[in-house]
């Protein structure tokens, strides 16, 4: 890793994953690193009018691509603010655009939540950010757990945005991120050629020590082959 240069890391994974607690972990345990955290706050309260993600999942059919287009630009937002510490070397970003565009919408489109405008209004939107943002990704971090392992984290944690997060809603996202990291399937050639390291997401790091130590090392290790 070239320490005169800032790497951007990109944590990827389902609801439930365990996104937040990784990077929580690595901005305990590395140095230099800074963390753009997903501006969930902005999705469930849009400025006092409403829980623009509850509603989505509510009435996807009807709400899809609003969301899709309010996420993007909030996720948007949320790096064009951030400013960098000049002695940061790696900065973390909690979830980004490209999941907003792989995992949420290009499923949208091909299950029909969306049209054809619709979707084609998304992708220039999509692209234009993708073009003009500065921050580009160095590398990507994937957190892959089972579905069954998503939906019990998330009926643990309770909370009342994700009351209508189905199972079928979680397997039909994975296929999606399986599509990306790894069958590579129509996906960008500079985001499928991003070095991208794959955690078993279902394994316990939030509390269990001993796989605390082996992710870490296996991360530090990976950002010190970039």
């Amino acid at each position: 890793m070239d320490p005169e240069k800032k790497h951007y890391i990109f944590v990827e994974g389902g609801v439930g994953a365990g996104k937040t607690t990784l990077v929580e972990l690595l901005k305990l345990n590395i140095s230099n690193l800074e963390v753009i955290y997903e501006p969930v706050e902005t999705f469930i309260d849009v400025k006092g009018s409403g829980n623009i993600y509850d509603t989505f999942l509510t009435n996807q059919s009807r709400w899809s691509f609003t969301a899709n287009v309010y996420i993007t630009l909030m996720h948007m937002q949320a790096v064009k603010k951030f400013i960098a510490d000049k002695q940061t070397t790696i900065v973390v970003v909690d979830r980004s655009i490209y999941a907003d565009y792989y995992i949420f919408g290009r499923p949208a489109y091909e299950s029909g939540l969306i049209t054809l405008l619709e979707w084609t209004i998304y992708q220039e939107l999509f692209h234009h950010f993708q073009e003009h943002s500065q921050l580009q990704p160095s590398a990507f971090i994937y957190l892959k757990a089972s579905p069954e392992t998503i939906s019990h984290r998330v009926k643990q944690r309770n909370r009342i945005e994700e009351k209508e997060l189905s199972l079928d809603f979680i397997c039909h996202q994975e296929t999606y991120y399986n599509r990306w990291f790894i069958e590579k399937d129509r996906i960008s050639e500079n985001i499928a050629q991003t070095p991208t390291l794959i955690l078993d997401a279902n394994k316990d790091y939030k509390n269990n020590l001993i796989v605390q130590k082996e992710y870490l090392k296996l991360i530090k290790d990976f950002l010190q082959s970039l």
